[in-house]
């Protein structure tokens, strides 16, 4: 699948931001509390790697 480079950066983007809102969630999960950030994390990490490629 093909992505415009200005759709990759943006996923990029959403990616750090997503990073640092997982880095606090995954703390909050371990004492108990699920994060919808570590959640929609995983997903973004999915959707990259099968954008992957040359």
């Amino acid at each position: 699948m093909q992505i415009k480079p200005e759709l990759d950066d943006a996923l990029s983007d959403i990616q750090k931001m997503l990073s640092r809102s997982a880095s606090k969630g995954l703390k909050a999960e371990n004492r108990g509390r699920g994060s919808p950030a570590t959640r929609l994390l995983s997903v973004a990490n999915q959707t990259q790697s099968s954008h992957d490629g040359p």
